[in-house]
């Protein structure tokens, strides 16, 4: 497996893993919980279609490639929508990158329009991204991570979902993998 490979992977694995504590403390159904591990490890699948050369670049990507990259999400849905893959999974999938304040993709959805799927990936796909080294920069502490979170608390992240991830830190659920 090639290294850009490799990390794709263990950051799924590591946000589906995430998921599932978050779900968990914050007191979700069994059935939603199954989901949300699904939708972790599927989030970014939509990234098969990037070209490697994008997804591994090391400079700031163009406007170009960067509108190419965020197509991600609706790619994956669209490649996951035929199979028997539920509603919750899919949310997961496509709404991954919308923004609490509606400043996200791919629809620029608000608030509680973002299905809490959504709302769940995309703040532990975050805290993820940040955490690991990338081509592009080092990976921040998990307190930058979680400082980083807490910041953009109500503008790109639901608050009380910080507020229940920041808790399951301290109750020792999560753990900080890097």
């Amino acid at each position: 497996m090639k290294h850009f490979d490799k990390m794709l992977y263990f950051h799924s694995k590591q946000v589906s893993s995430y998921c599932i504590l978050l779900a968990e403390e914050y007191g979700f159904s069994k059935d939603f919980i199954s989901d949300v591990k699904i939708a972790g490890l599927l989030h970014d699948i939509g990234k098969i279609s990037i070209s490697k050369d994008v997804l591994n670049k090391k400079s700031k990507l163009s406007l170009n490639e960067y509108s190419y990259v965020k197509k991600h999400s609706v790619i994956g849905y669209n490649l996951l929508k035929s199979m028997s893959v539920s509603k919750t999974v899919l949310d997961g999938v496509l709404y991954h990158h919308e923004r609490f304040d509606g400043k996200g993709y791919p629809e620029g959805l608000k608030g509680s329009e973002i299905p809490i799927t959504g709302r769940i990936m995309g703040l532990v796909d975050a805290y993820s991204a940040m955490v690991m080294d990338r081509p592009y920069r080092q990976a921040l502490t998990h307190s930058a991570a979680l400082l980083e979170l807490r910041k953009n608390s109500g503008s790109q992240f639901d608050p009380s979902l910080i507020d229940c991830f920041v808790k399951s830190f301290k109750t020792d659920k999560l753990f900080y993998v890097k």
